[in-house]
């Protein structure tokens, strides 16, 4: 980021001018940051369920379909999902 002088602003010039960086930090009260840090640990606990979630849910899909040999209205009614949904999950 570049900030130029008091001298410089609305000048093209270059002279004067200095590079810094700038951060933010911000002073939050402890209980605050504590939740925060629980809202980051739960979305990731969430993003990593979600993935194993996925993968069981492919697994039962395929059992239901090849082992059972069930319809994908039947299996979408075991899984509580519709039958579209099931489809575009064999797909993948």
């Amino acid at each position: 980021m570049r900030i130029r002088t008091a001298g410089e602003w609305g000048a093209d010039s270059e002279a004067g001018s200095i590079d810094v960086e700038l951060r933010d930090e911000i002073d939050l009260p402890k209980d605050i940051q504590k939740m925060l840090q629980k809202v980051a640990d739960c979305r990731r606990d969430a993003e990593r369920l979600q993935k194993q979630s996925a993968g069981v849910l492919e697994k039962a899909i395929k059992q239901l379909s090849e082992r059972l040999r069930l319809s994908t209205r039947d299996q979408a009614d075991l899984l509580g999902l519709s039958h579209q949904r099931i489809h575009q999950i064999k797909q993948r």
